[in-house]
């Protein structure tokens, strides 16, 4: 700036400096909007000034768009019709394409999506005229997504895939990023979670080679991975994406919230926690009244944004017709008498037709206090629906949270009597007829018998005698009295105990200060884990040593099972029948099994409980 003349030396001087105004301003607009608007109408200033429409038809366009960045449309459409009115006249390609997008972009803000499409349509020949193509393609993204608005999704589809092969043909990678990701919220939409799930892969694979990816649109693809594996039915994966843009950035707004609790609430719904799912909920409801009093605001800004318009195009006839009746003067000067009786005429004609108007304007008031009280009545109507529906699920949530308490506590009664039953058989049963057995053979007299048959004897007589030890052991750890008296880790030690005494097995039981466990049914299972562990070490691992360690955090519990035996035959694998049971057992726990062996050197199997499991209720 500082080598150019004085302002008022010269025009080309002059459009020079409009021309750097404009340049300035631009690149304010996004972070100094304030600054852009100064600027902006200092070029104005100086165009109007020396009366170069060029100059005036870019600086009003600038002026608008700066407007636009600080959420004044009705002042920015005002300046954008004026330069798209004066670049129409001139035939200025360029600005009649950018002013038909502006103006387009403000009716969508407003939800006013039939008028944007109207603009859009006016600004895509332009665009392609001056070999714009990224404008080009930004018109047939937004097309579609004021079909995707109006839940037209085969026509938004449309367009989107147009949008996205003319990116890929002229080398739009931003561009095409968002076609990729318009397509799979509309196949979202349309419940096509396949070929969702394939598009957003795409598109995510495509954020990583592209820089500037910014913080709403991370959100916006999370979301969409929720929504696509909430749809198939994958929910830890639908838990995952829903979390992930609260993880990344904490400080996300409102706006940005409302998708994230609406997924977090339905998964969480979907997998039974009802406390996390109430929680998110009424997050989400609180946001909803918060978005429908900006719903109704906008709705008044639209209503207000097409008076203001009409008011526009009525000043601009009346400054047209202005111009009209001063040449209608100046030709009644030459022609006399005449001329000043037919200008008369005129503006009598003109003035009641601007009467009409005014009149026609008046009435549209009218309209849009009472649409504006309709709204009012409408949305406290609404209010006492919502609350009243919330109430209704908090207490529908409430009985579920006491039928599920109530039937498991069910569930852990009917197990230890069953517990109960099984070991009285075992001991009173099949104890008493091991005994009956093993005292039959003892009977027998060894002196006649030759000395294989003596081998075989012995090798029977030693059989059993294992046999009554094992189900004597089963039917006392079954479910012993320190169970129901001490709980999980007081029936643990004794059993521990009992095995120690013999010199088949040492096992070191180690328990974590402060681990509590408030669910009956989370003992039972662990105990019955723990058992079959066990029994497995000595079964099958010829081990001397084993450990089982509890652990606890702020989110799990940790049990874990270790031996010094020969580890888990690799081809057998992890598919025997207690085994199974113990999986069976982990899965109604929605925890984690994990089994780690090495040939000859021992095995340990650790077992992750999540904490929301070790809740009542």
């Amino acid at each position: 700036m500082a080598k150019l003349p004085a302002e008022g030396v010269s025009i080309a001087g002059d459009t020079l400096r409009i021309k750097m105004l404009c340049e300035i301003a631009f690149c304010y607009a996004l972070h100094k909007p304030d600054s852009s608007i100064r600027l902006s109408e200092k070029a104005l200033r100086i165009a109007e000034k020396i009366g170069h429409k060029p100059s005036i038809a870019r600086a009003n366009h600038q002026l608008g768009y700066s407007f636009l960045m600080t959420g004044k449309d009705f002042k920015g459409a005002e300046y954008l019709f004026k330069s798209l009115q004066l670049s129409e006249k001139l035939k200025i390609d360029t600005l009649i394409a950018v002013n038909n997008r502006q103006i387009g972009n403000t009716y969508f803000g407003l939800k006013n999506y039939d008028s944007a499409q109207e603009y859009y349509l006016k600004a895509m020949p332009y665009f392609l005229k001056i070999g714009y193509k990224k404008g080009y393609a930004n018109c047939l993204n937004d097309i579609g997504r004021g079909y995707f608005s109006r839940k037209k999704l085969d026509e938004a589809l449309k367009y989107f895939q147009k949008c996205l092969s003319y990116s890929e043909e002229n080398s739009l990678s931003t561009m095409k990023s968002y076609c990729i990701w318009s397509i799979a919220n509309t196949y979202i939409e349309k419940k096509e979670y396949n070929q969702a799930l394939h598009y957003a892969n795409l598109g995510m694979e495509l954020n990583k080679t592209i820089e500037g990816i910014i913080e709403y649109d991370w959100i916006e693809e999370y979301n969409a991975f929720a929504r696509i594996y909430y749809g198939l039915g994958n929910y830890k994966q639908a838990l995952y994406y829903a979390e992930k843009p609260l993880k990344e950035f904490p400080d996300v707004g409102n706006v940005n919230k409302l998708p994230i609790y609406e997924r977090l609430y339905e998964v969480y719904k979907k997998t039974g926690n009802s406390e996390k799912a109430l929680y998110y909920y009424e997050n989400y409801i609180k946001l909803i009244e918060e978005n429908k009093k900006q719903e109704f605001e906008e709705q008044l800004l639209s209503m207000k944004f097409e008076y203001e318009n009409l008011r526009l195009k009525d000043s601009n006839e009346i400054l047209n017709q202005n111009l009209e009746r001063e040449s209608l003067i100046k030709k009644g000067l030459l022609i006399g008498l005449l001329g000043i009786m037919g200008f008369g005429i005129f503006f009598w004609w003109n003035n009641r037709l601007l009467k009409a108007k005014n009149l026609l304007i008046e009435n549209q008031k009218n309209e849009i206090l009472i649409v504006k009280s309709e709204l009012e009545k409408l949305n406290a109507t609404l209010e006492n629906k919502v609350e009243e529906r919330t109430l209704a699920l908090t207490q529908a949530n409430n009985e579920l949270t006491q039928k599920n308490k109530e039937i498991t506590e069910a569930l852990v009664k009917g197990q230890t009597l069953e517990r109960k039953r099984v070991a009285s058989e075992l001991h009173d049963n099949l104890g008493s007829t091991l005994s009956g057995i093993k005292w039959m053979l003892q009977a027998l007299d060894v002196e006649n018998l030759t000395e294989k048959e003596q081998r075989i004897y012995n090798n029977i007589l030693g059989l059993m005698n294992n046999a009554y030890d094992e189900v004597r052991l089963i039917s006392h750890h079954l479910l012993p009295n320190d169970f129901e008296e001490k709980g999980l880790f007081g029936a643990l030690t004794k059993l521990v105990s009992d095995i120690n005494q013999s010199d088949k097995l040492k096992i070191d039981l180690k328990i974590a200060e402060g681990i509590t466990i408030d669910d009956k049914k989370i003992e039972l299972e662990l105990y019955s884990i723990c058992l079959e562990l066990i029994n497995n070490i000595l079964k099958h691992s010829q081990a001397t040593m084993a450990e089982i360690s509890f652990q606890q955090d702020s989110e799990n519990l940790y049990l874990v099972v270790a031996d010094n035996g020969r580890g888990i035959n690799p081809e057998s694998g992890i598919r025997g029948k207690g085994i199974e049971n113990m999986k069976r057992r982990v899965e109604t726990l929605l925890a984690q099994i994990d089994f780690n062996s090495i040939t000859n050197k021992g095995t340990s199997i650790h077992v992750t409980v999540p904490f929301h499991t070790n809740t009542k209720g």
